[in-house]
């Protein structure tokens, strides 16, 4: 997917991910995510916020619906869900 337009809302050092199809703020050491990542989806609204050890996500996740309810909450281990992870659908449409 090409980089949409930027909405006015996202931080300025805000990268596209081609591959996801939303942008991401995280730092990174040599090249590689790491931290905590904020992923922002094409609209602006904040779709994700997870842990990165160079480059895989690690640690606690919770991803976001539309209307800013959480959808899923879990535990990342090498990009792999591990544990018990949750889902919940939204009320609105």
């Amino acid at each position: 997917m090409s980089e949409p337009d930027r909405p006015t809302s996202l931080p300025a050092h805000a990268r596209w991910l081609p591959d996801v199809g939303e942008f991401i703020v995280c730092g990174q050491v040599d090249g590689l995510d790491h931290g905590e990542g904020r992923s922002y989806r094409p609209d602006g609204s904040l779709g994700c916020v997870s842990q990165f050890v160079f480059g895989a996500e690690h640690g606690p996740y919770e991803r976001f619906h539309e209307d800013g309810t959480w959808s899923q909450r879990g535990t990342m281990r090498h990009n792999e869900r591990h544990g018990e992870n949750r889902w919940r659908r939204t009320d609105t449409p």
